[in-house]
């Protein structure tokens, strides 16, 4: 619900300041202050593509949910991309379990990516084939090394030591396997990357 409730109020924001911004831009061209109508829409635009590619679904609270994470990723300076290519008119799962499990994904690669200095990415994938809808979030943190990744949908297992209750991913294999899916993890030097594949309903 609160994530709902933000996503609307930056709707409500975007669409009331929508006019003036066009009436600043207008202006800066009359006065042929070309550079300058480029600086001023630049973080406009940014801002009206990331809250339109969080709309692409039909589920509200998983469109509030990508905004949030948006939003929260940005402030940690992480280039969070968006690739959405299903709708999930074939959810087979209420939407908040899977909010919980694409939220606490994202919880960890951001948390992951906040131990490197720089260029921090993370891109998260959500298309359907005739039978599965597919998630993936990957990120370009360090690599998790074998002797954690077998143990990492482990209860009480953590990497993030006193930081952590090592609840988030078992909660996610939980949910994912009590729908008949699957969750797998793989990483290297360059990218680890949580695939969930979920059966559609029916």
């Amino acid at each position: 619900m609160r994530y709902l409730e933000d996503f609307n109020k930056t709707l409500r924001s975007q669409r009331h300041d929508y006019l003036n911004h066009i009436q600043v831009i207008y202006s800066l061209m009359e006065l042929e202050e070309f550079q300058e109508a480029r600086n001023y829409i630049e973080p406009v635009y940014k801002d009206i593509v990331r809250i339109s590619k969080a709309l692409k679904t039909s589920k509200p609270a998983v469109n509030a949910l990508f905004q949030a994470k948006l939003q929260v990723a940005e402030k940690n300076n992480i280039d969070m991309e968006l690739e959405i290519k299903s709708n999930l008119n074939n959810l087979n799962m209420e939407p908040w379990d899977f909010c919980r499990i694409i939220g606490n994904i994202i919880d960890n690669a951001i948390f992951a990516l906040k131990q490197k200095p720089s260029n921090r990415y993370m891109l998260v994938e959500l298309s359907e084939d005739l039978r599965n809808i597919r998630l993936n979030i990957s990120n370009n943190g360090d690599c998790i090394p074998p002797e954690i990744i077998v143990n990492i949908f482990k209860e009480g297992f953590s990497t993030k030591n006193e930081k952590g209750d090592g609840m988030g991913l078992a909660i996610v294999k939980e949910i994912v396997e009590c729908f008949s899916g699957t969750i797998e993890v793989t990483s290297n030097d360059k990218r680890t990357s949580f695939e969930v594949i979920l059966p559609k309903k029916e």
